[in-house]
């Protein structure tokens, strides 16, 4: 009687133990998730942070502060002239003509237009 009691006692603690160990293990691998996706937010963080410093550095130096000057706000030195030309006499001195797009026409035309030219 008293070995039946032992056993299960023993068996218990196993039982006990087994079941404590699995948690911990189980902990320990949510652990390495939380872990793994720390490091890769830390990492898009970081190449994030590297382009915004290659860009404050691109954007400090004095020609693109001209650049910007130029293009987006219409400034010029002194001295110098300003010439904006239009869209259309560009086209008209290259030579460059706009497509035409063809107009869409029902599948039943198109077909009478394929067989009756």
């Amino acid at each position: 009687m008293f070995k039946k009691i032992l056993i299960t006692l023993a068996s218990l603690m196993v039982l006990f133990i087994i079941f404590n160990l699995g948690r911990q293990i189980s902990n320990a691998l949510e652990a390495g998730k939380r872990l793994d996706q720390a490091e890769a937010a830390f990492n898009t963080a970081k190449n994030t942070n590297d382009q915004l410093k290659q860009k404050m550095t691109q954007v400090a130096q004095p020609g693109f502060i001209e650049e910007i000057a130029r293009n987006k706000l219409g400034l010029a030195r002194p001295g110098e002239t300003i010439v904006i030309i239009p869209e259309q006499a560009i086209s008209q001195v290259l030579g460059v003509q706009k497509q035409v797009s063809e107009v869409k026409l029902p599948n039943w035309q198109a077909w009478l237009r394929l067989i009756f030219p």
